[in-house]
């Protein structure tokens, strides 16, 4: 059995903006990337991209600290991103379909279920990454 955690609103304009930006929160929690995370693996795709033309300061370090040839590094982070942006695109998916869910809502309560079956999808999701 589901809990639903039903909170009251004003009006349905200030609930409908609570439970979009819960659900804009659940995919940032479902990307699990922090800033500079984030920021360090798009800077090392993007000297990946570039291989073998100009300098590598994110690829080499990592790779002499590996122990591993860049090459074989590039070809890792490659992957990873193709995978990273086959699960972001799910979970934007996901957002994207229960926001328009939220806008065409009645009431809370069906608000509130939107936000949890989301949650346990993004979860579902999170778990099989």
């Amino acid at each position: 059995m589901t809990l639903l955690n039903i909170s009251h609103f004003d009006s349905m304009d200030k609930a409908r903006r609570h439970y979009l930006t819960r659900i804009d929160s659940l995919a940032e929690e479902a990307r699990g990337e922090l800033p500079g995370k984030a920021a360090a693996h798009e800077a090392k795709y993007q000297e990946a991209m570039r291989y073998p033309d100009g300098e590598f300061p994110f690829l080499a370090r990592e790779a002499k600290e590996l122990r591993l040839p860049v090459e074989r590094l590039v070809s890792t982070v490659l992957l990873a991103r193709r995978r990273w942006e086959k699960r972001d695109a799910e979970i934007e998916s996901v957002r994207v379909s229960s926001r328009r869910k939220i806008r065409e809502a009645v009431s809370t309560q069906h608000m509130e279920e939107i936000a949890q079956r989301t949650m346990v999808t993004l979860d579902v999701m999170g778990a099989s990454a």
